[in-house]
C-alpha cells in the first residue's frame, strides 16, 4: 500500500489489534513492539507505506504486567488498560501512524472503530 492519499483501503488493514491481554495473563514483555511497518524494508529506497493496524495492545489483565518497550504505529491507541491493575510500562514510545499527519479532513470519520471489524 503506498504512502497515504487520505484514504482507507480494506487492502490495506493488516489487523484488528496487536496484542489482547486477559485477565487471568500476567506477561514480562520486552522489545516485542506490537507494531505495524510504516517502510517497506522490503525496497532500496525504504519507502513509506500505508499499511496500518486498528489498535495496539489492549490490556484486561490484573497483573503483575511488566510491558519494556512494546506499542506504536496503530491507527486508534497504542495501550488502551480497560479494567486493568498491576501493569508498570516504561519506554513508552508511540507513535502514531505515519498517515496521520498528512490526512486532513475526515480522519476520525475515516478511522471509525467499525471499519476494523472483529474478527
Amino acid at each position: 500500500c503506498p504512502a497515504a492519499s487520505g484514504t482507507l483501503s480494506s487492502e490495506c488493514k493488516a489487523a484488528f489489534i496487536g496484542t489482547h491481554l486477559t485477565s487471568g495473563y500476567s506477561p514480562y514483555l520486552k522489545g516485542t513492539w506490537t507494531w505495524t511497518a510504516d517502510h517497506d524494508l522490503d525496497s532500496a529506497e525504504s519507502g513509506q507505506i500505508s499499511m496500518f493496524t486498528g489498535r495496539g495492545i489492549l490490556s484486561e489483565s490484573l497483573g503483575p504486567v511488566w510491558m519494556i518497550g512494546t506499542a506504536e504505529h496503530a491507527a486508534l491507541y497504542q495501550y488502551s488498560l480497560h479494567n486493568a491493575q498491576n501493569h508498570w510500562i516504561g519506554f513508552a514510545q508511540t507513535e502514531t501512524v505515519s498517515f496521520i499527519l498528512r490526512v486532513r479532513h475526515g480522519l476520525f470519520s475515516a478511522l471509525n472503530v467499525n471499519q476494523f471489524e472483529t474478527p
